[in-house]
């Protein structure tokens, strides 16, 4: 990532001069369809963000804003008339392109907003229905002991760490411990003289870490989780590293299979 930034000579968070190859863009987008999902109109959208970031006049980044915006709206058929003439002059004014230092990306990115011009000048598509996102939820909380079995027939003892939050919902962070089960569930409060379980042998040099960024924990199956107890963690207690794993997920996203909690444990199971 660092190498791009370089390359593009732009803000932190930009990967290429496309509209939407940077965060800042992404956000707004992902954030217009989640109002519009919860129910809001699209002028109500419309107002909760401007309010929420700098004017172009103010800060380069509400340029990209107002533009990411109005082709969000276009390509989701509800294009304001007030944000499509905002969003064309910005793009008129060459506001946007003084946030790319190097003379290559600034053409790149001045080609990518004549393209996105033409699109919003142009007839919107029919609105498209926008489904309320499932926001993740957790009923783990710090200091949890939870006590897990995999899908075949094993237990692991996690302790969570701390829940995290922003707009997507709330997702818990937990540490697979170096631990019987048994030993825990005869006293809890053993966890706290564990370390993080090792991956075995045969997982490799990419066998994830020890930490885990738990998605969708609204899904953990209760007949294959238990609270065990809560136990403070020690402040001095290292941080593992985390990786994204997916709590039991629908059976249609075969894509994130392989991230789903019971196969980041095949790593640190005898196999």
């Amino acid at each position: 990532m660092a190498g791009l930034l370089l390359r593009y000579g732009c803000r932190m968070g930009t990967w290429g001069p496309g509209l939407f190859s940077g965060d800042l863009a992404c956000d707004v987008r992902e954030e217009f369809r989640d109002l519009i999902g919860d129910g809001l109109t699209a002028e109500e959208a419309t107002q909760r963000i401007l309010s929420s970031y700098p004017a172009p006049e103010d800060d380069p980044d509400g340029a990209v804003v107002v533009l990411a915006l109005a082709v969000t709206q276009w390509k989701t058929g509800r294009l304001l008339g007030s944000v499509r003439d905002r969003a064309v002059a910005v793009i008129d004014a060459g506001a946007d392109l003084d946030r790319w230092d190097f003379p290559a990306a600034r053409e790149q990115r001045r080609a990518a907003l004549a393209k996105v011009r033409a699109q919003l000048l142009a007839p919107q598509p029919a609105p498209v229905r926008i489904r309320r996102r499932e926001k993740a939820s957790t009923p783990l909380a710090a200091g949890d002991v939870l006590l897990y079995t995999h899908d075949s027939g094993r237990q692991v003892i996690f302790w969570v760490a701390e829940n995290i939050t922003d707009r997507g919902g709330t997702y818990t962070v937990a540490e697979l411990l170096d631990i019987e089960p048994q030993e825990v569930i005869g006293d809890v409060s053993s966890v706290r003289r564990t370390t993080p379980r090792p991956a075995t042998d045969s997982a490799g040099p990419r066998a994830p870490a020890a930490g885990f960024l738990l998605l969708g924990c609204q899904r953990l199956p209760p007949e294959r989780s238990q609270i065990l107890g809560r136990v403070d963690r020690p402040p001095h207690r290292r941080r593992v590293e985390m990786i994204a794993t997916f709590v039991n997920p629908p059976a249609r996203q075969t894509r994130i299979a392989a991230a789903s909690l019971d196969r980041r444990l095949d790593a640190y199971l005898t196999r």
